[in-house]
């Protein structure tokens, strides 16, 4: 052999490379944490054999390997209508679930199916420090099939839970004393109501007990009842999605004065008589249309005046009218104490729903352009899809082009 012959690469021999693999093998089968995160993304066709054992031996392997490490866990598992998915996939995760520290779950049963709908058996999971983050989601359902466990957190330190969504078809387990739930960690609760707001009782046992709260995202019926007694000092944004319920009691027009005005009465109890820290507001009312009663406005604007720290303003839909378009207008393009949410920096409006909207594109142009020339404003997102309005049309007028030359984000 010529020397140096064996170093050239391709000629080096072939026991080199296996004693490499297997030294690299062996190395990475003893780290747990190289096998803590797992993203499991399953999709079933119908006419799919899946009842095999392959998918759950290959995740038994990987949960073994994990082992004792903390499992940061994704979860999308869709079009299942025999169900494999709770009866086959679930339970392995949910026998580590002492070991999540984060756990994205999306489960949707009957997804592109095309087989008659199925109701899967109801699922529980248990929430274990070290669980940090959990978001739940069940598609497809007509009945809640997952539950967030949370029965344990009756104690100070017995939670370290930072962010929870409890999505469509999901809910939650409390403990059998509502008022010894304790979630002092939790900065972060998405809650999407069951029909017709059944579990607005949970949704308001958990606020109660996170006194900690940063954001807040709910899907309601009303916000009556819910905000009536919290206290969320340290709110900087506020997420609120209300659709009237069949069973609600209450005079729509009265409800469409009254919403706005409960919410301003949660931010003010929550400040003790100081302005609110909300930086972040979402508004939308779909299922009936608010703006129909002109006392909206007027309620709407009473908010948005006592919101001085506000940045980022977004209103859909039925939120969204004529007056409220007017209320948003700067006076002579000057900013004062009476102007509501005087610092938006971020502006979103959309309007998607069939009724008309009462308001043109030019109105729309001169609240865009009013408040850029205001000082604040940096980015403008619109979205109309109305026979009368579109947001293709703004972004062609030319007072919107110029506003974008100087430096205006505009989206669509």
């Amino acid at each position: 052999m010529e020397e140096g012959f064996s170093n050239e690469p391709w000629m080096i021999p072939p026991l080199s490379f296996s004693l490499v693999c297997r030294s690299w093998r062996a190395l990475v089968l003893s780290r747990p944490k190289l096998w803590s995160e797992m993203l499991v993304d399953l999709r079933f066709e119908p006419d799919e054999n899946y009842r095999g054992p392959p998918i759950p031996q290959i995740l038994k392997k990987w949960l073994n390997l994990s082992n004792p490490a903390t499992l940061w866990i994704r979860l999308f598992l869709k079009g299942d209508g025999r169900g494999y998915i709770t009866e086959s996939i679930l339970p392995l995760f949910l026998s580590e679930c002492h070991r999540w520290g984060f756990a994205f779950v999306d489960v949707a049963p009957g997804w592109s199916t095309g087989i008659p709908p199925f109701e899967p058996t109801a699922f529980t999971v248990p929430c274990f420090p070290p669980l940090t983050h959990l978001s739940l989601t069940v598609q497809g359902v007509s009945a809640q099939t997952g539950y967030a466990d949370l029965s344990q957190y009756v104690s100070e330190n017995g939670s370290h839970l930072e962010s929870l969504k409890v999505g469509r078809g999901a809910s939650v387990r409390l403990p059998q004393s509502r008022d010894a739930l304790q979630l002092p960690r939790l900065l972060s609760l998405y809650f999407q109501s069951s029909d017709e707001g059944g579990n607005l009782e949970d949704i308001r046992t958990i606020l109660c007990a996170s006194p900690n709260l940063e954001g807040m995202d709910l899907y309601l019926f009303t916000v009556n009842y819910i905000l009536d007694l919290l206290i969320c000092p340290c709110l900087l944004q506020l997420k609120l999605y209300i659709q009237r319920s069949f069973r609600e009691t209450e005079i729509t027009e009265n409800s469409a004065f009254l919403e706005p005005l409960r919410i301003q009465d949660f931010l003010a109890r929550s400040s003790s008589g100081r302005t609110p820290p909300l930086e972040h507001l979402t508004l939308e009312w779909f299922g009936y249309n608010a703006t129909a009663f002109p006392n909206h406005a007027f309620a709407l604007k009473r908010l948005l005046v006592f919101l001085k720290n506000l940045k980022t303003l977004k209103l859909h839909d039925n939120a969204l009218n004529r007056a409220v378009i007017e209320l948003l207008h700067f006076r002579n393009g000057v900013i004062d104490g009476t102007q509501p949410c005087p610092l938006v920096s971020e502006m979103e409006l959309t309007y998607e729903a069939m009724n008309r909207c009462g308001f043109s594109e030019l109105m729309v142009e001169d609240l865009i352009v009013n408040r850029w020339k205001a000082g604040h404003l940096r980015k403008a997102s619109l979205r109309f899809s109305t026979p009368h309005l579109t947001h293709l049309g703004l972004k062609e007028r030319e007072r919107i082009k110029q506003c974008i030359q100087e430096g205006l984000v505009f989206e669509y």
